[in-house]
């Protein structure tokens, strides 16, 4: 390739030979003018998109407030309070959520459902099933399918959330059930299931609304006074658990992405 030196600085002598050896010098450097292997990936970083209901809604704020200084990790918001694989809506639910996958594309999707879904279900056929019987089981257990699978069709990572311990007894009865679905299912498909229902817990597994914040070694509030969601910390600390686990199965699926995604 030819060079044409500005007219401006013909009849210079002394500039022009350091000129020229200025431009060798970064015409050979190695990678000039040439990205770096593996730049473009840690670049990119992650797309998250968070999908569930209100308590899914809330580990979307704690990825927003965990990344608030990484542009390059994005988390998108595909929670809407009041949601649940229960409801008679959750096939067309389903269908727009992947309408908005196909327009918007995701490298991971964390799920957290059940909340909601201590109800009846009925299945195509308008057939009910009661809460906690075996037909319900079995339709809870194919749409949970249904979800990881048009997932998986889209090359996402897939990271299930379970539901926490609850202060009502009646309705921590029905999340710990829910979730004893929910692991049998995910863990036959290969799909990573987060537990918990023992990290929120007092050290006889009931409901805790406080936790000593290791930083600080001071106690912090993680749940609020409904007995079912949490504070902005408390949906930090999921969002944090939800990454490590989201991070070990980019890991597994390519050892490359390990150092790929820095978020």
């Amino acid at each position: 390739m030819r060079y044409r030196v500005p007219l401006r600085l013909a009849g210079l002598p002394g500039t022009l030979p350091a000129l020229i050896a200025a431009l060798w010098m970064l015409l050979a450097a190695p990678g000039a003018g040439e990205a770096a292997p593996g730049n473009d990936a840690r670049s990119r970083g992650v797309t998250v998109a968070v999908i569930g209901d209100s308590l899914g809604d809330g580990v979307w704020s704690g990825f927003s407030l965990m990344w608030r200084n990484k542009p390059e990790c994005r988390v998108v918001r595909r929670s809407k309070i009041g949601a649940g694989m229960t409801r008679s809506d959750f096939p067309r639910w389903q269908q727009d959520l992947g309408a908005e996958l196909t327009s918007e594309p995701i490298d991971v999707a964390v799920l957290m459902f059940g909340l909601n879904d201590q109800t009846g279900i009925r299945d195509e056929h308008r057939r009910g099933y009661l809460f906690r019987t075996e037909g319900w089981k079995q339709l809870y257990q194919a749409r949970i399918e249904s979800l990881v699978r048009d997932l998986a069709t889209r090359k996402v990572v897939v990271v299930w959330l379970g539901l926490p311990v609850m202060r009502s007894t009646e309705l921590n009865a029905g999340a710990r059930w829910i979730n004893d679905v929910l692991e049998e299912k995910l863990k036959a498909m290969g799909v990573i299931y987060v537990p918990l229902d023992r990290d929120f817990a007092n050290p006889e597994g009931g409901f805790e609304p406080y936790l000593q914040d290791e930083a600080s070694h001071r106690s912090r509030q993680i749940r609020l006074e409904d007995g079912v969601h949490f504070t902005h910390y408390g949906y930090e600390l999921i969002a944090a658990k939800a990454r490590a686990a989201m991070r070990q199965a980019l890991e597994a699926r390519d050892p490359a992405l390990k150092d790929a995604f820095a978020c």
